[in-house]
């Protein structure tokens, strides 16, 4: 069995917390790690139907099948790969608050080791074209209206749902009524709980030390890795430092043209990311 829904993003909009929620309802089945099976198993050609059914082994017969996987909102290639083995399949997307979605991708990735840079200098790095993992184009993946176009040349809208972060963060039972109303499934049947917050960021008390930790255990000595980053998380609230009024001012209006085109595109009312 393959599955006929996938979470494709974005990165930092709540994916994580709303597939949990989703995959508590008892049509419903999604494995909780993500996949990246569209992203990362086709350089030697088609892999066989088999691989990908084999990531999908607790699957109990539930209606809904599905993963989540955000850069699957992003790749140029995924969605011609996507149209070619599922072209039924329903889309779920998540959009967050630009220029908060970036900063949080930011963090994460600074926090992870992974980016060393100020925020500024990696968005002037960015903007220069210098950026060549595409994983860390924070600016780049909030240009959401892009991303869907890209899926509109391959599948009817009629087969995508379009999901708000800050309405399932403040109103998650609406959002969960809409996602029931996609699915045609009870809504009912949902948690009444409110999302776990999955994926949480959490802050180095040495951002140097991690920065080390990530380049040297980067690809072998994970458990290291791993051990080091618990044993530098700092103490005390998990709150990211506040972004420069003026950067974030600039970034509003940067991202203000690509929002208008969203709305337009998706019939989404983005009025809640003006507050």
């Amino acid at each position: 069995m393959l599955p006929n829904f996938l979470i494709v993003g974005a990165m930092k909009a709540g994916t994580s917390s709303f597939a949990d929620l989703l995959n508590q309802h008892p049509d419903v089945y999604i494995p909780h790690k993500e996949l990246h099976f569209f992203s990362s198993r086709f350089e030697n050609g088609d892999p066989p139907r088999e691989d990908y059914e084999r990531l999908f082994p607790d699957w109990t017969n539930e209606r809904w099948i599905g993963e989540k996987t955000p850069t699957y909102s992003y790749q140029v290639q995924t969605p011609a790969r996507i149209a070619s083995w599922l072209p039924d399949v329903k889309l779920v997307w998540l959009f967050r608050e630009p220029v908060a979605r970036s900063y949080s991708h930011y963090q994460f990735f600074h926090t992870l080791g992974k980016e060393w840079r100020s925020f500024k200098q990696a968005l002037a790095r960015e903007k220069q074209g210098k950026t060549r993992d595409f994983t860390m184009r924070y600016v780049d993946r909030s240009i959401y209206v892009t991303q869907v176009e890209r899926y509109l040349n391959y599948f009817p809208k009629e087969q995508m749902l379009f999901l708000l972060f800050e309405e399932f963060i403040t109103q998650h039972q609406k959002t969960l009524q809409k996602t029931a109303a996609f699915f045609d499934i009870d809504p009912l049947l949902f948690s009444q709980e409110a999302p776990p917050h999955e994926n949480k960021t959490r802050l180095p008390a040495s951002p140097l030390v991690q920065w080390v930790n990530y380049s040297l255990f980067k690809r072998k000595g994970w458990r290291i890795r791993q051990a080091v980053t618990t044993l530098n998380r700092r103490f005390g609230p998990e709150k990211y430092p506040p972004l420069d009024p003026e950067l974030r001012a600039e970034l509003s209006q940067y991202f203000q043209p690509y929002n208008q085109q969203l709305a337009a595109v998706t019939g989404l009312n983005l009025s809640i990311w003006a507050k």
